[in-house]
Protein backbone atom coordinates (compact mmCIF):
# COMPACT_ATOMS: atom_id res chain seq x y z
CA UNK A 1 0.00 0.00 0.00
CA UNK A 2 1.44 3.37 -0.78
CA UNK A 3 2.46 5.25 2.44
CA UNK A 4 0.64 8.52 1.23
CA UNK A 5 -2.69 6.17 0.74
CA UNK A 6 -5.85 7.27 3.23
CA UNK A 7 -8.23 4.53 3.41
CA UNK A 8 -11.48 6.57 3.28
CA UNK A 9 -13.95 4.11 3.37
CA UNK A 10 -14.14 0.54 4.59
CA UNK A 11 -16.41 -2.07 4.95
CA UNK A 12 -19.33 0.07 3.19
CA UNK A 13 -22.49 -1.18 2.78
CA UNK A 14 -25.97 0.40 1.99
CA UNK A 15 -29.19 -0.30 0.91
CA UNK A 16 -31.91 1.90 -0.13
CA UNK A 17 -34.99 0.82 -1.97
CA UNK A 18 -36.55 1.75 -5.19
CA UNK A 19 -39.24 4.85 -4.45
CA UNK A 20 -37.14 5.53 -1.07
CA UNK A 21 -34.93 8.94 -0.50
CA UNK A 22 -31.96 8.34 1.66
CA UNK A 23 -30.04 9.92 3.30
CA UNK A 24 -25.76 9.70 3.78
CA UNK A 25 -25.08 12.04 6.84
CA UNK A 26 -21.98 12.46 8.84
CA UNK A 27 -19.59 15.38 10.64
CA UNK A 28 -17.50 17.49 8.92
CA UNK A 29 -14.44 15.82 7.57
CA UNK A 30 -15.88 12.38 7.14
CA UNK A 31 -15.24 11.76 3.30
CA UNK A 32 -19.73 11.94 3.36
CA UNK A 33 -19.53 12.11 -0.51
CA UNK A 34 -16.70 9.62 -1.52
CA UNK A 35 -19.40 6.85 -1.47
CA UNK A 36 -21.71 8.85 -4.43
CA UNK A 37 -18.29 9.25 -5.90
CA UNK A 38 -17.30 5.62 -6.63
CA UNK A 39 -20.60 4.78 -7.75
CA UNK A 40 -21.13 7.81 -10.12
CA UNK A 41 -17.55 6.58 -11.33
CA UNK A 42 -16.47 9.58 -10.68
CA UNK A 43 -13.30 7.70 -8.41
CA UNK A 44 -12.48 3.87 -8.89
CA UNK A 45 -12.22 1.38 -5.54
CA UNK A 46 -9.28 0.14 -4.47
CA UNK A 47 -10.78 -3.14 -3.55
CA UNK A 48 -14.05 -4.28 -3.33
CA UNK A 49 -17.62 -4.26 -4.99
CA UNK A 50 -20.56 -2.28 -5.82
CA UNK A 51 -23.64 -3.76 -7.10
CA UNK A 52 -27.22 -2.11 -8.15
CA UNK A 53 -30.08 -4.11 -7.52
CA UNK A 54 -28.76 -7.32 -8.84
CA UNK A 55 -26.37 -6.06 -11.22
CA UNK A 56 -22.20 -6.27 -10.63
CA UNK A 57 -21.14 -2.54 -11.48
CA UNK A 58 -17.83 -2.56 -10.12
CA UNK A 59 -15.67 -5.53 -9.00
CA UNK A 60 -12.04 -5.13 -8.87
CA UNK A 61 -13.06 -3.39 -12.46
CA UNK A 62 -16.00 -1.70 -14.13
CA UNK A 63 -18.19 -3.77 -15.41
CA UNK A 64 -21.24 -1.55 -16.32
CA UNK A 65 -21.46 1.88 -18.11
CA UNK A 66 -22.19 3.41 -15.14
CA UNK A 67 -24.89 5.80 -13.77
CA UNK A 68 -26.02 9.30 -15.39
CA UNK A 69 -29.68 11.21 -16.89
CA UNK A 70 -32.93 11.38 -15.56
CA UNK A 71 -34.57 10.54 -18.74
CA UNK A 72 -32.84 7.25 -19.16
CA UNK A 73 -34.49 6.91 -15.80
CA UNK A 74 -31.78 5.62 -13.78
CA UNK A 75 -32.10 3.14 -10.88
CA UNK A 76 -30.75 5.72 -8.02
CA UNK A 77 -29.78 9.15 -8.55
CA UNK A 78 -26.88 10.53 -6.37
CA UNK A 79 -27.63 13.84 -4.86
CA UNK A 80 -24.28 15.49 -3.32
CA UNK A 81 -25.52 18.37 -0.80
CA UNK A 82 -28.53 19.28 -3.58
CA UNK A 83 -29.85 21.75 -0.64
CA UNK A 84 -26.69 23.08 0.45
CA UNK A 85 -27.30 26.30 -0.95
CA UNK A 86 -30.34 27.01 0.34
CA UNK A 87 -31.83 28.66 3.39
CA UNK A 88 -34.01 26.16 5.91
CA UNK A 89 -37.21 26.85 4.57
CA UNK A 90 -36.77 26.23 0.81
CA UNK A 91 -34.60 23.12 1.58
CA UNK A 92 -37.65 21.72 3.20
CA UNK A 93 -39.85 22.57 0.16
CA UNK A 94 -37.34 20.41 -2.17
CA UNK A 95 -37.14 17.48 0.02
CA UNK A 96 -40.85 16.53 -0.44
CA UNK A 97 -40.12 17.32 -4.43
CA UNK A 98 -37.31 14.07 -4.22
CA UNK A 99 -39.46 12.17 -2.49
CA UNK A 100 -42.51 12.35 -4.62
CA UNK A 101 -39.90 12.22 -7.41
CA UNK A 102 -38.20 9.23 -5.94
CA UNK A 103 -41.69 7.33 -5.84
CA UNK A 104 -43.07 8.51 -8.76
CA UNK A 105 -39.81 7.00 -11.33
CA UNK A 106 -39.38 4.20 -8.37
CA UNK A 107 -36.00 5.56 -8.47
CA UNK A 108 -33.71 5.26 -5.47
CA UNK A 109 -32.06 8.77 -4.12
CA UNK A 110 -29.32 9.14 -2.11
CA UNK A 111 -28.40 12.47 -0.30
CA UNK A 112 -25.61 13.67 0.72
CA UNK A 113 -26.41 16.42 4.00
CA UNK A 114 -25.12 17.97 7.16
CA UNK A 115 -28.40 20.09 7.39
CA UNK A 116 -30.04 18.67 10.65
CA UNK A 117 -33.14 20.30 9.68
CA UNK A 118 -33.82 17.76 6.43
CA UNK A 119 -32.75 15.03 7.90
CA UNK A 120 -35.62 13.67 9.28
CA UNK A 121 -36.97 14.16 5.61
CA UNK A 122 -35.20 11.06 5.03
CA UNK A 123 -36.58 7.86 4.99
CA UNK A 124 -33.66 5.60 5.68
CA UNK A 125 -30.13 7.40 7.14
CA UNK A 126 -26.75 6.27 6.57
CA UNK A 127 -24.32 7.92 8.49
CA UNK A 128 -20.81 7.95 8.12
CA UNK A 129 -18.11 7.83 10.95
CA UNK A 130 -14.59 8.10 10.90
CA UNK A 131 -14.43 7.48 7.08
CA UNK A 132 -14.66 3.96 7.45
CA UNK A 133 -18.32 2.93 8.42
CA UNK A 134 -21.86 3.42 7.60
CA UNK A 135 -24.02 2.42 9.79
CA UNK A 136 -27.84 2.21 8.73
CA UNK A 137 -29.96 3.75 11.35
CA UNK A 138 -33.19 2.61 10.18
CA UNK A 139 -36.04 4.39 9.13
CA UNK A 140 -36.88 7.47 10.39
CA UNK A 141 -40.22 8.06 9.17
CA UNK A 142 -42.42 6.32 7.14
CA UNK A 143 -43.52 9.32 3.97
Amino acid sequence: MNPAAVEALKNVNMTVGSGEVAGLVGPSGSDRSTPLKCPGAIIEPTSGCMTLGNELIYGNDWTSSGLRALANRPPVILADAPTAPLDSERALAVTPILNQMAQQAQTAIIGVTYDEKIIPTFKRIHHIRHSQTIEEAGQVRSL
